[in-house]
């Protein structure tokens, strides 16, 4: 091969990385949940059995929703679930309103999109 030949080789590799990194930060980038205005979380537990629970700090608020926002997720139709979640997060603000379903035992969330990775400690 002569040097073009590399070169075109070279500059395709540092393309297909720059392409891919790209694409695997963009995934984790989009936001789930902005917490610009959410001032309340109410959540329920085992079939609305257990609460409704509501927060209103603002610390642990932003707290819950980074974790959400920043853990590992998969394409909800890729997944098929034996038990749907046992529990709903209601996460509000003066101009919004937004529902995930929660796994009671795992913390991990749902919504529309995503099976979340967010290990949330509910039991406090």
């Amino acid at each position: 091969m002569n040097q073009r030949s590399y070169l075109f080789l070279i500059g395709s590799v540092i393309l297909t990385i720059i392409i891919l990194c790209g694409c695997g930060y963009n995934h984790f980038e989009d936001k789930i949940i902005e917490d610009n205005d959410i001032t309340k979380i109410t959540i329920y537990k085992n079939g609305d059995n257990e609460g409704p629970f509501v927060i209103k700090d603002k610390k642990v608020i932003s707290q819950i929703i980074q974790k959400i926002n920043s853990s590992p997720r998969k394409d909800i139709s890729k997944i098929v679930f034996e038990r749907g979640p046992d529990g709903r997060m209601i996460f509000e603000g003066e101009n919004s309103k937004f529902e995930v379903g929660v796994f009671s035992d795992s913390g991990n969330v749902v919504t529309k999109k995503y099976y979340i990775h967010s290990a949330l400690n509910l039991m406090e």
